[in-house]
């Protein structure tokens, strides 16, 4: 066959004749904005013939506008009738938190300014809610969120190329968490473990209260983390790109930064024109895919994603990859044939992708089967994509109807045929399944069409028909007998036992299906108390686990048993029958006496705050301490090291931690410490008067797991569940301590905050770190600086900070370098070469010992003013030629003896002619005189006149006394800003009393950096 008949019969199987290769056409505009309209880049008019290049389906013979696509009204006024988003009061970062992040790509605050901030934080709180409200559906399969949750769901609603680099953001976050486990990982928070900026324990508690579920696993708060903070950075680096272009474009320099500012405009025209942001950032409800605001496509390109290999395919298989693209942009066809022919072609293609770029698929590896298409998906999504129009158009014997009952949606609405694919085979993947069904179609068209919904996925029993393709008449035949065996089950028919069982073979009613699932599981997820009882009598067996080497196992339900599903799903009938019947009451955390990464039902029950559940398990007798990933039990790391206290603390349950608190410890195994042996005797600990009853003593494994309990309250804002936890007993840990603060002064909450700022010098030094320089005492001193009531705490914490060792001493000045002449030069008249007549008197001297004794000595009317001041020395009664036998000609001042008065009189006299020398002798006199009385003058004094080393060794006073003289008026002026900072700092004297953005009272700045400079030195663990 011929070249040119290759191409011509590839031309006859291909779609509308508009599809060609070329740049597409620009459409209405669907922002109802007239200043995103006008950043805009590229603006054309809207034709009608245009329009009918996207709107026509597959193989349209007629050009028809009127019978394809119709656009009866405004785009603005059709979008305005689709529901929007709910408004997201709280959301999980703030303003500050943001600019860091966008500081990291721009490198510059100056390069963002602070309204792109704010548009750029209500435009993720968009992408926010659509991520979690498709985790929260797909969370409803096992009541849980884990990482798989989360990144399925960013595949949902992300673009491919977006949804890789989230994910590969959020694999990176996570795998950094777990090389930072263990207690020392608990010094520090989870956002610093993870490398991320966003707080990841406020996406926790943000996740909790949403209900995206009522279990949220740590990774799955990590990953969302991870994914926003990475679809931030995208988006403020694509504005920076467009503020790049501006500046070439108006000719501007562009060394590296951009000389042009991303504005709010300049934001919003760069994400009107991406087709990738767009529909992900708009306020609808529904999810516009591949469309820009302009209406252009944005499709996949294969020819793009595969260059290698397309070097080496032939001219064919080339033009059959561009025509696909362009055909996959369809948004309605004519026949189920049809549809089904491209359906086929492009999951080929996208499974050749697959194999070579790992972002099109994370849920399974490139040498497993490809994803195909059921023929009720298939009919179920060429419901959605059907036209009246294209159905005659394609059949010329089919008359159209004379009159429609239904009312076609708008063009507008209706997203391209590659979007459709793409969301429904990730809905597919995620429930690991070789097969795309009719439900994955309705949950695919629930999230791109508006007004539509439907219930989420449900657990039930599945097999996966397409797998029988690879299997033998007997072996498919086994398979059907599977299906039928469970169908017969799941009725509760008791007479339909023994034929079930027959079908089912040798294992009866505890054979697996695909999901690695028995008939008793699924029973007890369904919380049917009959079927669990009548299953049970045919002789299931209760401690049978999930096996993880069927097909359609999910990776989370791995060791889960029927006690485990009806815990799950909040089935007490049921978990009581289970448990009575002699289920295991750890369900699948215990194999063969051996712990494994399974959680514990115990575990779950106190994740979702299910007291009655909690109550009953430990009645039965589950153990609270028992751990999903133990020590010695090679398991995944993608499973922390937790208990059930910590399940119950991170989701803020406070009535479950009492109740396990009540429990009796029974551990053999805990052996007591030397200091639980010596405290056998000491005075019980006595709760707090509205603690909820009396803690019996912690033995040092309940100690430590409430010691993790209490880091992922705190992690978590849970004020009220780490308070708690202190009063039983269990001590603090500096970042717990210092994220309790945090969380009470955001809530406003003063009797905790004087509560925390008394119990700090509980806190080890040993346990202090870089988190207490870089935020904890900034954060203390913001506090200080902003309320007058907590100042007497917050001056002992400085205090007992600073310590107790002496403030290091004003050092004398090194004078080995200075110019030195004998003593015989000392008003030498023959030696001299230059002489001074003062008051009549001459005075022999030496133009290069003047000049290099002072600064301000160069000129020989410089040198006059010089021998004033020696007049007043002599005044002063200093003994003028011991002074200058020792400052000038010995180059120091050793055995000059200063009172307090002289050199309070001296120190601005040395420190206007610079005579560095005798200024460092007047500071050490001062320093040795310190008293609460003269610390005040005197730091004025050596502020105003340069004395840094003087002005350090009083703020090491100040910090060493503070809680004293907090009580002197006028330290608390100078502290607090008062008639002092003009003194102190003269360009602060002149700012208006606005107080918006002024900083801090100049000493309060000067404090801070002392006490992080005294922590520094004196604490290592400060310095790791």
């Amino acid at each position: 066959m011929s070249s040119s008949l290759l191409v011509k019969t590839l031309e006859d199987l291909s779609l509308d004749s508009g599809y060609v290769a070329g740049d597409p056409c620009p459409s209405l505009s669907l922002s109802s904005s007239g200043r995103s309209r006008q950043s805009q880049t590229h603006t054309s008019t809207p034709h009608r013939g245009s329009w009918w290049q996207h709107a026509g389906s597959l193989y349209s013979r007629n050009g028809s506008w009127d019978t394809v696509s119709t656009l009866p009204e405004d785009a603005a006024d059709i979008l305005a009738k689709c529901p929007c988003l709910p408004e997201l009061e709280e959301y999980p970062w703030t303003e500050q938190e943001l600019r860091e992040v966008v500081r990291k790509v721009v490198s510059s605050d100056a390069s963002f300014t602070g309204e792109a901030v704010n548009r750029l934080s209500v435009l993720l709180r968009r992408a926010l809610v659509r991520i979690s409200r498709e985790a929260q559906r797909l969370s409803e399969l096992h009541r849980r969120c884990t990482r798989l949750e989360v990144q399925s769901a960013v595949r949902l609603v992300l673009s491919w190329s977006l949804a890789e680099k989230c994910i590969s953001s959020a694999v990176k976050a996570v795998s950094l968490h777990c090389m930072s486990s263990g207690d020392t990982a608990r010094q520090q928070g989870k956002s610093a473990r993870c490398g991320l900026t966003l707080s990841v324990g406020r996406f926790f508690r943000w996740m909790v209260e949403t209900r995206v579920s009522v279990r949220v696993h740590e990774f799955a708060a990590v990953c969302l983390t991870a994914c926003v903070e990475s679809l931030a950075e995208e988006v403020a680096g694509r504005g920076l790109q467009a503020a790049r272009l501006v500046a070439e474009q108006e000719g501007g320099p562009v060394d590296g930064v951009t000389c042009c500012p991303v504005t709010v405009e300049l934001l919003e025209g760069t994400v009107n024109n991406d087709a990738e942001l767009w529909g992900l950032l708009q306020a609808y409800e529904h999810l516009i895919c591949g469309k820009n605001a302009n209406g252009e496509f944005n499709h996949l390109s294969f020819t793009t994603l595969l260059p290698e290999l397309l070097s080496r395919e032939d001219a064919y298989i080339q033009l059959e990859l561009r025509t696909l693209e362009q055909a996959l942009l369809a948004t309605c066809v004519g026949s189920i044939a049809e549809l089904s022919d491209l359906v086929s072609r492009a999951m080929h293609h996208m499974q050749r992708l697959r194999s070579s770029s790992p972002s099109i698929s994370h849920a399974r590896s490139a040498n497993q089967p490809s994803v195909s298409w059921a023929p009720d998906a298939l009919r179920t999504l060429y419901y959605f994509l059907c036209s009246p129009q294209m159905e005659s158009l394609e059949n010329p014997n089919l008359e159209p109807p004379a009159m429609t009952l239904s009312r076609e949606r708008p063009f507008l609405l209706l997203p391209p045929l590659m979007e459709w694919i793409r969301v429904a085979v990730v809905h597919a993947e995620h429930r690991r399944s070789l097969l795309v069904d009719s439900d994955d179609v309705r949950q695919t068209a629930r999230q791109l069409l508006p007004g539509l919904d439907c219930e989420p996925r449900q657990l039930r029993s599945e097999c996966c028909f397409q797998s029988f393709k690879c299997l033998d008449a007997e072996a498919a035949s086994a398979k059907f007998q599977l299906d039928l065996g469970f169908r017969m089950l799941s009725c509760g028919r008791a007479d339909l036992v023994y034929q079930a069982t027959r079908l089912l073979g040798d294992e009866g009613v505890n054979t697996l299906d695909d999901q690695g699932m028995t008939p008793l599981m699924y029973a007890a997820a369904a919380g049917d108390e009959a079927l669990v009882q009548m299953l049970i009598e045919a002789g299931a067996h209760l401690n049978l686990q999930v096996k993880t080497l069927h097909p359609s196992v999910h990776p989370g339900s791995r060791c889960w048993v029927a006690l485990t599903f009806a815990v799950l799903h909040s089935h007490l009938s049921v978990a009581q029958l289970l448990l009575e019947a002699g289920a295991d009451v750890e369900g699948g955390a215990l194999l063969d006496g051996q712990e494994t990464s399974a959680e514990t039902p115990l575990q779950l029950a106190a994740a979702a705050g299910y007291y009655e559940m909690v109550s009953l398990l430990l009645t039965h007798g589950a153990d609270p301490l028992l751990r999903v990933h133990h020590g010695n039990s090679l398991t995944s790391p993608l499973y922390e090291d937790i208990n059930c206290f910590s399940y119950a603390a991170a989701h803020g349950h406070r009535n479950i931690l009492r109740r396990l608190l009540l429990q009796p410890q029974h551990r053999k195994e805990d052996i007591l410490s030397l200091e639980e042996i010596l405290a056998e005797g000491s005075p019980t600990h006595h709760p707090a008067p509205n603690s909820p009853s009396v803690v019996p003593r912690l033995c040092k494994a309940r100690m430590k797991a409430l010691q993790q309990a209490s880091y992922y309250s705190a992690e978590h804002g849970y004020l009220d569940v780490t308070m708690e936890l202190r009063e039983i007993g269990v001590p603090w840990r500096l970042h717990i301590w210092l994220e309790s603060l945090r969380r009470a002064r955001q809530l406003c909450r003063d009797e905790v905050i004087v509560f925390l700022l008394t119990e700090f010098p509980s806190i080890r030094s040993e346990d202090y770190s870089p988190e207490l320089l870089s935020s904890g005492i900034p954060l203390m001193f913001s506090m200080l600086e902003t309320s007058k009531v907590r100042s007497s705490r917050l001056a002992s914490v400085f205090s007992h900070c600073f310590g107790s060792s002496p403030v290091p001493p004003v050092q004398p000045m090194d004078v080995t370098l200075s110019t030195q002449l004998d003593i015989h030069f000392l008003n030498n008249e023959e030696m001299s070469d230059v002489t001074f007549m003062v008051d009549g008197r001459p005075f022999f001297a030496h133009r290069v010992l003047l000049m290099s004794a002072s600064e301000r000595s160069r000129t020989l009317a410089e040198m006059i003013h010089l021998l004033v001041i020696i007049k007043i020395i002599i005044n002063l009664q200093l003994l003028m030629g011991d002074f200058f036998k020792m400052s000038l000609y010995c180059g120091g001042t050793e055995g000059l003896i200063v009172s307090h008065s002289e050199a309070m009189k001296l120190l601005p006299v040395a420190a206007f002619f610079q005579l560095q020398s005798l200024q460092r002798s007047c500071e050490m006199t001062l320093s040795k005189s310190l008293s609460l009385d003269n610390v005040v003058d005197i730091y004025q004094t050596a502020k105003h006149h340069g004395g840094a080393e003087l002005c350090r060794f009083c703020e090491g006073f100040f910090l060493q006394n503070m809680d004293r003289l907090l009580d002197r008026d006028d330290f608390h002026r100078l502290l607090l800003g008062g008639f002092s900072q003009e003194l102190l700092c003269p360009a602060t004297g002149s700012r208006s009393g606005s107080g918006q953005d002024q900083e801090p009272p100049v000493l309060l700045r000067d404090l801070e950096a002392a006490l992080i400079h005294r922590l520094y030195s004196l604490h290592s663990a400060c310095r790791e």
